[in-house]
């Protein structure tokens, strides 16, 4: 029982990393579409040389890996 018990603990704490990642991802979701919004608004179309956009994107690439990372890490938790 206290070794099922010490699982779930590991397994809630790594449940609250992935949901504390999950929200910082969607709030650079977000403010990545509010910026893409108003260059699109004065008429800029084109962000593959836009570091500010190439930036929030490697963000949110790398905040994916880190949730998916702390998935596996939590269905392989025994």
């Amino acid at each position: 029982a206290i070794g099922k018990g010490e699982e779930l603990t590991r397994k809630g704490k790594i449940q609250i990393k992935i949901e504390k990642n999950k929200r910082q991802f969607n709030y650079i979701i977000k403010e990545l579409g509010l910026y893409i919004f108003k260059k699109t608004k004065s008429g800029i179309t084109d962000f593959s040389m836009d570091t500010s956009f190439l930036s929030l994107s490697e963000k949110l690439f790398n905040m994916e890996k880190k949730i998916n990372i702390l998935k596996e890490d939590k269905k392989s938790e025994k």
